[in-house]
């Protein structure tokens, strides 16, 4: 009772008896239009995640929830044309052939990510015996990542102006039944894991063609992880631990209806639109359990 109060009238203290971890790895993200221009990107990316697996509330119920902070530094990488594209123009040379003449094709690009990406739900223990857990859950939350482009030769502003320096924003809601499991191999040493599995849906706008689309999709996340707590209770401090893992995210993007305020551009965008993001973490950390 004393630890439930505490949570509502106290929020921090939720944080102060969180995981606190540190990660790098890849964020993953392929978009294209039919007739256009497609790319896939990778970037290398730096995670600080703020975390808790597994806070009693009461009984057999708990809370769980991420806060993930994530950043890429600028990175060359190289659009992809289609073929049809790159060499499509009724009114003059097409693209691959200014392209052959001025800079080879593909075009190198610039990309840089920023974005958070947070989740909270609630659980319920199955099972739940001396340390060991099975739990299912059901939570929400939301991603907005923003990505921007930057073409790194002048003279491939003639071959495509869609590649001059542009902001794409996403803001996405999520709807997440979850299972969780940990396993006390032995006193101090756990073994952690959880799937979520749902719907998520949002908005993605672009500065450039100046309109946006709604979007929706499904999302799959998994997380395993360790944890070590190498302080006796004599000590003190055997609610301190440490904490190492891997992270798995991929959000497939199922519909869009895009609106295309600028008409300039309404044929090529409003063909089909493709889009997906995926990305991958391992991650060491520190915490300390209530």
């Amino acid at each position: 009772m004393k630890k439930r109060l505490l949570f509502f009238l106290f929020p921090w203290q939720v944080l102060f008896g969180a995981d606190l971890s540190y990660g790098k790895g890849n964020f993953d993200f392929n978009f294209g239009l039919n007739g256009g221009m497609n790319a896939d990107v990778s970037l290398d990316v730096d995670l600080l995640s703020i975390r808790e697996n597994h806070l009693q509330l009461y009984d057999n119920v708990f809370l769980y929830f991420n806060v993930d902070i994530y950043k890429s530094k600028t990175v060359d990488h190289y659009a992809q044309y289609f073929e049809q594209a790159a060499n499509f123009n009724p009114l003059g040379p097409s693209a691959s052939e200014i392209a052959a003449k001025y800079t080879p094709i593909p075009v190198p690009v610039s990309y840089k990510m920023r974005g958070i990406d947070m989740n909270i739900g609630i659980g319920y223990d199955l099972l739940h015996q001396k340390g060991s857990y099975l739990s299912v859950g059901l939570g929400t939350g939301f991603s907005m990542p923003y990505i921007e482009t930057e073409s790194m030769l002048d003279d491939a502003q003639n071959v495509s102006s869609m590649l001059k320096t542009t902001k794409t924003e996403i803001m996405t809601y999520k709807l997440l039944p979850s299972v969780h499991g940990c396993y006390a191999v032995l006193p101090g040493l756990k073994f952690l894991g959880s799937l979520q599995y749902g719907y998520q849906f949002g908005s993605v706008k672009n500065e450039y063609i100046n309109g946006e689309a709604d979007i929706s999709g499904t999302n799959l996340s998994t997380d395993i992880s360790v944890e070590y707590a190498p302080f006796s209770k004599s000590s003190g401090w055997d609610a301190f631990y440490l904490s190492a893992g891997y992270r798995y995210n991929d959000w497939s993007v199922d519909t869009m209806e895009a609106s295309v305020i600028n008409p300039a551009f309404s044929y090529a965008f409003m063909q089909t639109f493709s889009m997906g993001f995926s990305s991958q973490f391992a991650y060491i950390g520190a915490g300390y359990a209530f």
